[in-house]
């Protein structure tokens, strides 16, 4: 940054070289990224790690709508939403629909006793937090991104919910069916699915 400010006091063609400079010394820091997944992007492919341990790559499933929750074993509010996303996952139709999570967490043996402890038979992997910053922008958890049968994050929504309010039922089979969902409506379910978890 320094140099781009000497850049602006020189003259003629020291401002362009001096700018030029600057710019790759900033690209060569790493400033330079992909944007995070954001609302109408596509899904990144990540790597993973199974609760065994094992390396994987975690994409979004082709043709099914993901209801995918990123959260922390020390989360209080993750904690308390599992369930809810368990009785989610055996509720929804599979060929259609699919819950899974992705935990920060490097500790897989700590994890596998959580899902066991608490009955979570839905798929779950282990993300690394840069990953989760840098790939996801995950700021607070737990955050859930809702994605469509072709990669596409129609919906990011931070906090737990009620996975089982009937108005959130709703939206995810208006989403699976193509239906577009106005930003309003999602924020009138959210403020539903709340007051019954918390």
């Amino acid at each position: 940054m320094l140099f781009l400010l000497r850049g602006i006091l020189l003259k003629g063609k020291f401002v362009r070289l001096a700018m030029l400079s600057s710019l790759a010394v900033l690209a060569a820091s790493g400033c330079q990224q992909e944007p995070p997944a954001g609302i109408g992007a596509q899904f990144p492919v990540l790597p993973v790690r199974t609760s065994a341990g094992e390396e994987q790559t975690f994409a979004s499933p082709a043709n099914k709508l993901l209801v995918l929750n990123v959260w922390a074993v020390w989360c209080p509010p993750c904690r308390e939403e599992m369930p809810s996303l368990q009785r989610l996952s055996a509720r929804l139709d599979a060929d259609r629909f699919q819950v899974a999570g992705l935990v920060v967490e490097e500790d897989p043996y700590l994890v596998r006793e959580f899902l066991q402890r608490h009955g979570v038979r839905f798929p779950v992997y282990l993300l690394a937090m840069q990953d989760a910053i840098q790939k996801l922008d995950v700021q607070n958890y737990p955050l859930t991104l809702l994605i469509d049968g072709n990669g596409r994050i129609l919906a990011r929504i931070t906090g737990a919910l009620d996975w089982n309010n009937p108005a959130v039922f709703q939206l995810l089979q208006q989403l699976e069916a193509g239906s577009a969902v106005a930003p309003e409506a999602l924020k009138k379910v959210i403020r539903q699915a709340r007051p019954s978890f918390l």
